[in-house]
């Protein structure tokens, strides 16, 4: 059953959703949050997807500006996503928002996850960004 949370956006049990953990934890309740991040904030309380996490590598390549976007992307897909298999992930993500650090309009890899799964099952599936 959908809930309509305070920001007006009504959570579809069949839907994965995406957002970071600044706003979404102030708004969801925690059994629809699930981290996707390699660490999470100590007052976490929703599940953790430890599988979709980027490792230390990636995050680091970035963010230290050793890794472009496109060379993060491919390793991304290469290292993580290829070797998920999408049905099992969208079964543990429908109705939830995975959440990572990244703000609104950042490159982040919770956005490349919402493309894999959009890619691989359809845009039916996704809810978007919150």
């Amino acid at each position: 059953m959908a809930k309509l949370s305070d920001t007006g956006i009504k959570i579809q049990n069949e839907k994965v959703y995406s957002s970071y953990y600044g706003k979404a934890c102030k708004i969801y309740p925690d059994y629809r949050l699930v981290a996707v991040s390699m660490n999470m904030p100590d007052n976490f309380k929703g599940e953790v997807l430890r599988c979709l996490a980027p490792s230390k590598n990636l995050v680091y390549g970035y963010k230290y500006y050793t890794m472009s976007e496109q060379k993060y992307t491919e390793a991304y897909r290469r290292e993580i996503l290829d070797k998920l298999d999408v049905r099992e992930i969208y079964n543990k993500l429908k109705g939830k928002i995975i959440l990572c650090y990244c703000g609104p309009g950042q490159f982040c890899h919770r956005h490349l996850i919402m493309n894999w799964l959009t890619e691989q099952l359809g845009e039916q599936y996704i809810g978007g960004e919150i």
